[in-house]
């Protein structure tokens, strides 16, 4: 018996070719038995193979090698443990192409394509122990399909957003197996109408109205830029959210609320109804306060800045810039420079005017001053003439806030309210005396008035008060200061011009006297310093509840102090300033006649400012009381001075 040579298989007699693996046999002599032979007996041989059929042969074979091979490809590429590897490998090495090959979805809408995994591979690079858990799962899923692991999936396959699926053949033979996931939904919402949606770049929507809200889907769980863009008038708004979308069973929610809103603009002018301009950011946006003070959206964490600009009485103005940091802008045109300029000039050059006609006593000399300003002045200096005062004053200049100059239309008026720290030295004294010059720094309050018809700025009121030197300051000094002196034939003119009359005056008998007296009581120095003590708490408690009607009793509202003291109140309010009062001395009390007093006290103070910081201040203060009707009010602030 003879064997295939190839693989060990009975050669059936006769055959040319293995029945088991298709060698080919090699042709042999048959092994001829013991007989009694003659001489003349033959030898006898096959015929030899033909070309034909050796080809026949060798392509026969051929074909049976590629369809054994390809067989066993076919089962290897198809088997689901293979596969599950492959699939790890690809989320490993973040083959993108490789991955998409792998996954179908229940949802036969979802595309899966080489871009449409970029979220799935990017969620399991950054959570690796999740990966792990999906392989493990689907690899207990493939030994459950085997029939090498009991069936204790089965809550898990209905619950697993991932698993094995097998559907249908391949090559009619193989079973073919992929990773089947379910899709995942989600929400998007936005604020403003003509907000794009994107979702990883690639445009999905456009809102179609404000509080915009739709559902989106299906993808692919994994992580995923979502953003929403609008190109607004005057800002390009832009939301962004990297999200995880992993429920599959819920639908996720993104909000992507833009960050703008709308803001209304107060400048102070509004009741002029004066063409204003907005710029952001140095450009013109188009928006005139004038028709629309309010406007957006725009951003409003201070990243935009905002000015205004408006042609005014006296030129054109424009603001400084001012952060957008919140749905409410406060500007003002106090910030222009030519603006605060012209103002520091009518300032300066009306003080030396002042100083001038004071010490000669003579109202004509005053310069930039209204009306108003020039009847403080007339009444100041009959009150030196009437008590025989002279006043010596060494000017040194004029140190002036520029962050809170404040421009206002009210009334038909245009105002301007200034802020500074006068410096000079001075003496009050009498005819006889040598004056003592002491120097003062004097924090001073300035109104002023635009006078249309002379057009430039006049002075109406300057009065000391409370207060400090902000950030940005501009100093005035003169080079060459000035000394300002009141001579004694101006002191003694009017007592020449009366001398009759006071003469007169001597003979008026004591009843007469009693007469002019009754209408008034006489207070003493301690109830003149309980008053004021009682005048300073109300003022303290009235500026830290922002309710000036607390310390307005104490107040004669026919004083200039009135109005001074409400407007300086609401002016620490709107600055959040607040103030402690440690120590408050009367240091004297004098008896000016005809129910006034003049109050000269010391105070120390804690101040505290709206960013959380304070500081110690001292201040010596002098004010005149006034007996009205039996009623005492503080009557007016002569002046205040901070000491070291």
């Amino acid at each position: 018996m003879a064997f295939c040579k190839e693989c060990g298989t009975n050669q059936q007699e006769g055959a040319q070719f293995c029945q088991n693996c298709g060698e080919p046999f090699e042709q042999q002599l048959a092994q001829p038995t013991e007989q009694t032979v003659t001489t003349n007996s033959r030898h006898t041989q096959k015929s030899p193979m033909t070309k034909k059929k050796k080809a026949l042969i060798i392509s026969v074979s051929a074909a049976i090698v590629v369809l054994f091979g390809g067989y066993q490809y076919g089962k290897a590429a198809t088997d689901k443990d293979k596969i599950i590897d492959r699939f790890e490998t690809a989320l490993i090495e973040q083959d993108e192409k490789e991955v998409a090959s792998f996954l179908t979805s229940t949802d036969p809408s979802l595309k899966i394509g080489e871009k449409d995994v970029k979220g799935f591979v990017s969620y399991f690079k950054k959570n690796p122990d999740e990966r792990k858990d999906v392989i493990k799962f689907l690899k207990r899923q493939s030994a459950l399909i085997s029939g090498s692991a009991v069936s204790v999936l089965s809550n898990e396959l209905e619950d697993s957003p991932i698993r094995l699926n097998k559907g249908g053949k391949t090559a009619l033979i193989f079973d073919k197996y992929s990773v089947q996931v379910d899709p995942v939904y989600v929400d998007i919402s936005t604020n403003y109408k003509n907000t794009e949606l994107y979702i990883n770049g690639k445009k999905i929507d456009t809102a179609t109205s404000d509080d915009f809200k739709d559902t989106y889907g299906p993808y692919l769980p994994g992580t995923y830029k979502i953003e929403g863009k609008l190109k607004a008038d005057f800002v390009d708004l832009v939301a962004k959210e990297n999200v995880e979308l992993t429920n599959t069973v819920d639908t996720e929610n993104v909000n992507l609320s833009l960050d703008g809103s709308d803001v209304t603009v107060y400048t102070g002018i509004e009741d002029a109804e004066i063409s204003s301009n907005v710029l952001i950011d140095g450009k013109d946006v188009g928006v005139d306060l004038a028709k629309k003070d309010t406007f957006g959206p725009v951003l409003t964490e201070g990243s935009m800045k905002l000015q205004v600009k408006a042609k005014l009485p006296w030129g054109e103005a424009t603001t400084a810039n001012h952060a957008i940091d919140g749905s409410e802008v406060y500007v003002n045109f106090g910030t222009d420079k030519k603006t605060q300029d012209a103002l520091i000039d009518t300032i300066v050059s009306s003080t030396k005017g002042w100083l001038s006609a004071y010490t000669a006593q003579d109202p004509s000399k005053a310069v930039n001053v209204t009306a108003n300003h020039l009847a403080d002045l007339k009444e100041n200096i009959s009150y030196d003439q009437d008590i025989s005062r002279l006043y010596k004053n060494k000017y040194i200049g004029t140190t002036f806030n520029l962050d809170d100059m404040d421009i206002r239309y009210e009334d038909g008026d245009w105002t301007a309210t200034v802020y500074g720290l006068q410096e000079y030295e001075e003496a009050y004294y009498y005819q006889g005396d040598i004056p003592e010059m002491s120097k003062q720094n004097t924090f001073m309050e300035y109104t002023l008035i635009y006078d249309e018809k002379q057009e430039k700025w006049l002075v109406h009121n300057a009065s000391s008060t409370y207060g400090e030197l902000s950030k940005k300051v501009k100093e005035v000094m003169e080079d060459k200061p000035k000394t300002y002196q009141t001579s004694a034939s101006s002191s003694s003119k009017k007592d020449s011009e009366t001398s009759e009359e006071v003469e007169t005056a001597e003979t008026v008998n004591e009843s007469s006297e009693d007469e002019s007296e009754e209408g008034q009581a006489n207070y003493s120095s301690d109830e003149i310093g309980s008053f004021m003590a009682n005048y300073m708490d109300a003022t303290i408690s009235s500026i830290n509840n922002e309710d000036f009607s607390i310390a307005s009793p104490y107040i004669d509202p026919n004083g200039p102090k009135y109005k001074e003291q409400k407007d300086y109140t609401a002016y620490l309010n709107e600055k959040g300033i607040t103030e402690e009062l440690h120590t408050f001395d009367v240091k004297n009390v004098k008896d000016l006649g005809d129910g006034l007093y003049e109050v000269s006290t010391y105070e120390e103070y804690t101040i505290s400012y709206a960013d959380g910081t304070s500081k110690q201040a001292n201040f010596n203060t002098v004010h005149q009381v006034k007996d009205s009707d039996g009623e005492l009010g503080v009557y007016k602030l002569v002046k205040t001075t901070e000491t070291n």
